[in-house]
Formats: C-alpha cells, structure tokens, sequence
C-alpha cells in the first residue's frame, strides 16, 4: 500500500496528537492502538 504525503501526515497527527484537535497521546497509546490491530509491541 503506498500512502500519499497528506494521509501520512494527518495518520501522524492522529497518532501522535495535534493542537489543532486531536488529543496528546502519551508513549505507550500509539502502542495500545496497534496492538489493537495484531502487533505485539510493549512499550518500555
């Protein structure tokens, strides 16, 4: 799947948060989120 620079963008600001509305993500919420979806990551 090849993602265009705006969809990156904006999957970055919802991952990692944005003033612009969507919420501050703490470290470990972006690994909850994907281990949601089958990966198995921990957060240190």
């Amino acid at each position: 799947m090849k993602l265009s620079d705006y969809a990156l963008q904006k999957l970055g600001e919802f991952i990692a948060g944005n003033p612009d509305g969507w919420p501050y993500r703490r470290g470990v919420d972006p690994v909850d989120f994907f281990n949601k979806y089958g990966f198995r990551d921990v957060y240190p």
